[in-house]
């Protein structure tokens, strides 16, 4: 059996080219590899109240970051965070665009003028004169806890003055119980102590007390009003044997007929049974 004759490197050549046509490389036709990042829903629009300035920020720069190349260019962050604003933000937002602001260039110089517009409202308390002032009050305390950490995190302070601000805004009968526990215990383990305490105390049936007794006072009815009788007065004429026709002899037997400095007048306020009463420890008809 003769061997076969070698192709020639033209032949080679040729046969490489027409497999490259008809099969172009797997490599040139693949998809981009999809940027990685976790799924995130669209912050919420933003219409320029104070109070949700820095939640809206932070949302931002999470979404940003987690999709990087959605962002190739500063000035496309700029634009996506502007695409949330809504009312008074967005009014602001577009007269720095019409008006090529440079703050409009960088996301970081756009962001830092935003924060001064909107996240710093006129009158309203720092972060640490509201958590001075913070009381449980009648709250839960889980949502005092809730408002304390929230404001806390802001500021700076140190867990011992902050343990100490806690503890001064629960409620008081809270406060009182809590009172076994010094600094020592932490911040956080006393938070979770009070929050425990509040619970017991919550579960526990409360039932006023009962009145075993009965109050004297309640035996005896009320007093009916005294019952006044107009009576005439008495009347102080000469007692004399002429007009009476008889003497008035005091209890010592002798006439008094013509006398009279033991006869004695009542007003008429005086009640019947009182006035018969002094009349007869007086004289005896």
């Amino acid at each position: 059996m003769q061997p076969q004759p070698s192709p020639s490197s033209d032949t080679v050549r040729n046969l490489i080219s027409a497999l490259q046509t008809a099969f172009p490389s797997a490599a040139a036709h693949q998809n981009p590899p999809t940027p990685t990042g976790s799924s995130m829903a669209l912050p919420a629009t933003f219409s320029g109240e104070a109070a949700e300035c820095r939640g809206f920020l932070l949302q931002v720069s999470l979404y940003v970051e987690m999709h990087p190349p959605r962002f190739p260019t500063e000035r496309a962050k700029v634009a996506f965070i502007i695409s949330l604003f809504s009312g008074r933000a967005l009014a602001w937002a577009q007269s720095l665009w019409e008006a090529g602001s440079p703050i409009t260039t960088t996301y970081a110089a756009f962001t830092t003028h935003f924060r001064e517009v909107f996240c710093a409202a006129s009158g309203t308390l720092s972060a640490a004169d509201q958590l001075l002032r913070i009381r449980q009050g009648r709250d839960c305390i889980t949502e005092y806890s809730l408002r304390f950490r929230t404001l806390a995190a802001s500021i700076g302070w140190n867990k011992t003055a902050l343990l100490s601000v806690y503890r001064r805004g629960l409620a008081p009968e809270i406060q009182q119980a809590m009172a076994v526990h010094d600094d020592s215990v932490g911040l956080e383990e006393f938070i979770q102590r009070s929050i425990g305490l509040f619970q017991r105390l919550a579960a526990c049936p409360h039932t006023p007390p009962q009145v075993t007794g009965t109050s004297s006072l309640a035996s005896y009815p009320d007093p009916e009003p005294i019952q006044l009788v107009n009576v005439q007065p008495v009347m102080n004429p000469p007692l004399t044997s002429a007009l009476m026709g008889e003497s008035v002899v005091r209890r010592t037997g002798k006439s008094t007929a013509g006398q009279h400095s033991n006869i004695h007048h009542f007003p008429r306020s005086l009640g019947a049974g009182t006035v018969s009463s002094i009349v007869g420890s007086t004289v005896v008809a």
